[in-house]
């Protein structure tokens, strides 16, 4: 991207910090590992948290006592989670995608325009939320200068994103997880590791996002383990189910023989 500053990393307390890194680590480590498996209840816990962060918001607009309102979003929402799985993880693919799509774009198409028509990010943020805002100025600026120029690219792209996003709401929920959990795991790992490292070094935040390939090489290759061990760890239980199966055939093949023969003596 064009003269982005880095943003300024989140302020917490040290032992916040340090309690977000770990939560984050071992989360990470359980779902790259076991996500198939966990995602469920993870989706079901993470959607419990949003309605308990989103209960104030929704108790005031709607004039309802927060106890009876945190009660009922956690409750829907850990249910939504649990139950839709397939659609979280399809609109979770989709969001993903477009993310990384829209920076491609406006990586390789700004710098070709004009330094007039260029977007400029404003001022360099005080805190990380405030910087996210700004980014988010910045590239719907970006966006509708490029967008008369690239409309076709832009569509294309659009339509990829649709489209991958609904092949992974019709596939298979069990290699769906695989892979949804696996990249969420690793994101989850290395971001509690930087957060913990930042809270070593301040350098820690600035050369992540300054050499951002050290990052995205740890993701990937957290990626793959957790492709890996669960997709070896499902042909196993796959295996084992099979073999589960055959052996009950067999016992109900036992059992109408001796039951074909108890006949005949009779």
């Amino acid at each position: 991207m064009h003269d982005i500053p880095i943003p300024p990393s989140p302020m917490l307390e040290t032992q916040l910090a340090y309690g977000i890194s770990i939560i984050a680590v071992i989360a990470g480590l359980a779902l790259v590992l076991w996500g198939r498996t966990l995602h469920r209840a993870f989706l079901g816990l993470a959607g419990a948290a949003i309605g308990l962060a989103a209960a104030p918001y929704f108790s005031e607009q709607f004039h309802i006592e927060i106890l009876t309102t945190r009660i009922g979003c956690m409750l829907v929402l850990a249910i939504i989670g649990i139950f839709l799985a397939r659609i979280i993880w399809a609109v979770f693919t989709g969001a993903v995608l477009a993310f990384f799509g829209c920076l491609v774009l406006l990586r390789y198409y700004l710098p070709t325009l004009s330094e007039e028509s260029r977007p400029v990010f404003e001022a360099a943020a005080e805190s990380f939320s405030q910087w996210i805002n700004e980014f988010c100025l910045y590239a719907r600026s970006g966006f509708e200068v490029i967008w008369p120029l690239h409309q076709l690219v832009i569509l294309i792209s659009l339509l990829l994103v649709i489209g991958l996003a609904a092949t992974v709401g019709f596939m298979k929920i069990k290699p769906v997880s695989i892979y949804c959990s696996s990249f969420l795991g690793a994101v989850a790992i290395v971001f509690g590791l930087i957060l913990a490292g930042t809270q070593l070094s301040s350098a820690v935040w600035v050369k992540s996002w300054r050499f951002s390939y050290v990052p995205v090489a740890l993701i990937t290759a957290t990626v793959i383990i957790g492709l890996v061990f669960q997709s070896r760890s499902e042909a196993a239980a796959a295996a084992a189910r099979e073999e589960a199966e055959k052996a009950k055939e067999k016992e109900a093949q036992k059992d109408e023989t001796k039951a074909d023969k108890k006949a005949e003596k009779e």
